[in-house]
């Protein structure tokens, strides 16, 4: 219970940034771990359908938009103020079948649709499809949103373009928090009825999308906002300094430690996955290793298979040992790597706070983690680097998980195409 209350107290300060696997990591990883999947080559010459005949076939002449108890804020009359916001935010979408399509899955004023790989001009297959696609909910569908009362404690409800993006990608707590294993389900049902409508473009682009969800569950910290103590810093909390430099005892503590242990949380997430986008694109043996995972070869595919068998997308998304126990390991050579400077105040900053990594920062975390550090003996960095290795060998585990995950959420959507 109280680790309980303590995650929850750092979701309410989780910054609203929506970070996450890259573009080219979902795209690459859906392509590597679908390779064998064989069912996928009936579908090679798929044509783009108009998107409104999709839309009238799949969800009906006129979808209903979601009605206000999609709308998970307390209070019918709430539900229903958010509901009628949403619906005037999405009235700004000047096509009314994209509007419409919108408003029934509870998508943002921004979404569009865009043909991002020539299949306007040719035949498409759904492998490019699939992997094409797999970044697509990171374009900007899920953001700008104020639909869910949890998205309060992941991001923000206040409307900005980054405040939803949060609690669409992520799941804690066994589902209490966050919609990513629904979202999967919601998009995967969605593309097995387009392929059985006979609209396979849209039914494929779907279940791109419900890979997408898929694969942020198998991302740490996606799964477990505080892996490990080390998020939370208790140094320069406690006693703080006034303007003439006398200490004194920092009324505000408690809140500062929380907002300490979010920005930790985050930097080290960001420093993670961008770690992750490197080694995985740019060759060599990381990137071997990982590629190897995904595909399952040589990668314990039985082991993973048992403790993969759910009957439903949405209850593999939700498995809790695939991605949640295995983020304290990897949280702690995370920091071991990258050093402790992440938990620290700017410098000349006050010692109350947590200096939030930037994205310039994030790009040249790498290369700055694998060089030797002013002040620092061969013997620690090597022991650094030791926790690089570590990092990679741990992140092999969970794309080994992920490919599995790939490719059970393939089989159950061969299973309900054959119904």
């Amino acid at each position: 219970m109280r680790t309980s209350l303590v995650v929850v107290a750092v979701l309410a300060a989780w910054p609203s940034l929506g970070w996450s696997w890259s573009e080219e990591t979902h795209k690459r990883l859906v392509a590597e771990a679908s390779g064998s999947v064989n069912w996928l080559d009936r579908y090679r010459d798929l044509k783009v359908t108009p998107f409104e005949a999709m839309v009238r076939d799949v969800l009906g002449e006129s979808p209903a938009p979601a009605p206000a108890s999609a709308f998970k804020f307390f209070g019918a009359k709430t539900r229903a103020a958010k509901r009628e916001a949403y619906l005037q935010s999405t009235a700004s979408i000047a096509d009314p079948t994209l509007r419409s399509f919108a408003q029934h899955l509870l998508l943002s004023n921004k979404l569009e649709v865009k043909y991002a790989l020539g299949e306007k001009q040719r035949p498409i297959s759904a492998r490019e499809v699939i992997a094409g696609y797999a970044g697509e909910p990171d374009w900007g569908m899920d953001k700008g949103l104020d639909a869910a009362r949890d998205q309060k404690l992941m991001g923000g409800t206040d409307g900005k373009m980054t405040s939803s993006q949060g609690f669409r990608h992520m799941s804690f707590l066994g589902g209490l928090f966050g919609q990513a294993p629904r979202r999967a389900q919601l998009f995967f049902d969605l593309g097995a009825r387009a392929i059985q409508k006979g609209h396979s473009y849209w039914g494929f682009r779907f279940v791109a999308w419900g890979l997408h969800y898929l694969e942020d569950m198998g991302a740490p910290v996606h799964t477990n906002m505080l892996p490990t103590g080390r998020y939370v810093r208790l140094k320069g909390m406690l006693r703080v300094a006034d303007a003439s430099g006398a200490k004194h005892f920092n009324k505000g503590a408690l809140k500062d430690i929380v907002l300490g242990s979010a920005s930790i949380n985050a930097n080290y997430h960001f420093l993670y996955e961008n770690f992750v986008d490197e080694a995985y694109t740019a060759g060599g043996p990381a990137a071997k290793a990982l590629s190897a995972a995904a595909t399952g070869d040589g990668h314990g595919e039985g082991f993973f298979s048992r403790l993969l068998a759910p009957r439903s997308v949405k209850a593999l998304a939700s498995r809790r040992g695939w991605s949640r126990l295995a983020t304290p390991g990897i949280a702690k050579q995370v920091i071991r790597f990258f050093t402790e400077s992440y938990r620290e105040p700017a410098p000349g900053g006050p010692s109350n706070t947590v200096k939030l990594v930037d994205e310039e920062a994030v790009k040249g975390s790498v290369k700055l983690a694998n060089a030797r550090q002013a002040g620092e003996s061969a013997a620690q960095h090597a022991a650094r680097l030791s926790a690089r290795d570590a990092v990679v060998t741990r992140t092999v585990r969970q794309f080994a998980k992920n490919g599995v995950a790939i490719r059970r959420s393939l089989d159950l959507l061969q299973r309900s195409l054959a119904r």
